[in-house]
């Protein structure tokens, strides 16, 4: 059931975010394990729609439920950018998912990596979370776990979100991901 849920949100997040992936790339760039952080690049104009909570972004889109009822799903993500290449290398995204308490992110990570490891994720010296990576679409490979509050948590308090794979060379990769705006953003899209 779970993996459902998780399918399904990614399926909407995906489609809702797909627009402004190249846009958001750029406001970013990565950083490999041996890499300095991502640092910023130059301030964007954001499209219309789109809220910036410091490091993150939040879009929302109306879509249609089951039910054939409009309703509209947010989410705020962050994606860094490959410099060497300046290309998408990584977005993380996080919203939750209708009818739902806890939040869902899904991680989308290019084509090549080395699927079985999965992903983890490390906030601080708290305990890592291995995720399975579940789909690759043209777009990119995904992992999606639900949110536990516990984690949540973590997340919030975070400064940084460590998402460690294996890239297609099989060598291992730590990508960065600033927590630096993340509890306004998830808070904004909280159902109410």
């Amino acid at each position: 059931m779970l993996n459902k849920v998780i399918s399904s949100l990614a399926a909407l997040l995906l489609i809702s975010s797909s627009a402004v992936f190249a846009e958001e790339a750029a406001s970013k760039e990565s950083a490999e394990a041996a890499a300095p952080a991502a640092e910023k690049t130059a301030e964007q104009k954001l499209p219309e729609g789109v809220e910036k909570f410091k490091d993150w972004i939040k879009e929302c889109e109306k879509i249609k439920n089951p039910e054939g009822k409009e309703i509209e799903l947010c989410q705020i993500s962050q994606t860094l950018t490959n410099t060497e290449v300046n290309q998408p290398m990584l977005k993380v995204a996080a919203g939750y998912v209708p009818n739902k308490e806890d939040a869902v992110m899904i991680i989308t990570l290019p084509l090549g990596v080395i699927l079985p490891p999965g992903v983890q994720l490390t906030v601080g010296e708290g305990k890592a979370a291995r995720v399975p990576i579940t789909t690759c679409l043209p777009q990119g490979c995904q992992a999606g776990v639900q949110l536990d509050k516990e984690f949540t948590e973590r997340l919030k308090k975070g400064t940084k979100l460590i998402v460690t794979f294996l890239g297609p060379d099989g060598k291992q990769i730590n990508a960065p991901i600033s927590l630096s705006g993340f509890t306004a953003g998830i808070d904004s899209i909280k159902p109410k």
